[in-house]
């Protein structure tokens, strides 16, 4: 019997390879944004070392989590891998979270809500519509998201979720609810856009930024990543 090749796992290696090459690169280039060890992706500082019985030994366990699959890959990552990451007994990471597969949802989960709470406040603290809309799109790509962890966690999210319902799911929640979010954006500047045309636009306009997400983990060129911007802008104020 022949036996058919798993096409999805395959896609899925590609895209971590293709990535995961660029990133790797970078990683060599610039060390400084590649020190893992328990530290969290944007808007909180690392807990290692915090009390345990703390109200926040939840996100320490995140913390790790999310540290060796920066690190190691999803596959590579193993309850025991995640207790001595965040020095925690496996009892208490089963005390919070039912099983790794669950942990390794939350983390996905913690960190596409983190992207997209930041971007309802960046544009919450400018009063002009069309401003608000340039805030919302451009606060995703703020330093703070730009990092080598922030940019590897994101990339694994798109690759498992190729062969993951579970994180195909979480995936599409955070793409449902960003466009929604900015959906809601660019109503307040463009008012007169019926539903047809405001879906088309924010859909265009998310597509090029996913794509510049990977240009910058490409070649972090500043200048592209601008102009992309400015173009995404373009495509939801036009």
């Amino acid at each position: 019997m022949i036996r058919r090749p798993d096409t999805g796992r395959y896609r899925r290696r590609q895209f971590q390879c293709l990535v995961g090459h660029c990133l790797g690169e970078r990683l060599q280039t610039r060390p400084e944004d590649s020190a893992v060890t328990s530290r969290r992706c944007p808007g909180v500082t690392a807990t290692v070392g915090m009390d345990m019985s703390g109200t926040d030994t939840p996100n320490t366990i995140l913390d790790a989590v999310q540290s060796i699959i920066v690190r190691d890959g999803v596959q590579g990552t193993s309850m025991r891998q995640i207790a001595d990451e965040a020095d925690v007994s496996l009892g208490l990471i089963s005390y919070h979270f039912d099983d790794k597969d669950r942990l390794i949802v939350a983390t996905f989960e913690r960190a596409t809500a983190e992207i997209r709470e930041a971007s309802r406040k960046a544009a919450s603290e400018v009063d002009d519509p069309n401003d608000k809309v340039r805030a919302f799109l451009r606060s995703s790509f703020s330093d703070e998201f730009l990092t080598h962890d922030y940019l590897q966690l994101r990339v694994s999210l798109w690759a498992v979720a190729l062969t993951d319902a579970e994180l195909a799911k979480v995936d599409a929640d955070y793409g449902r609810r960003y466009e929604e979010a900015l959906q809601e954006i660019v109503l307040i500047a463009r008012p007169h856009l019926d539903p047809t045309e405001l879906h088309g636009r924010c859909s265009k306009a998310i597509a090029l930024t996913n794509g510049l997400w990977l240009d910058w983990a490409r070649f972090e060129d500043r200048d592209a990543l601008e102009g992309g911007l400015v173009l995404a802008e373009e495509i939801l104020l036009g």
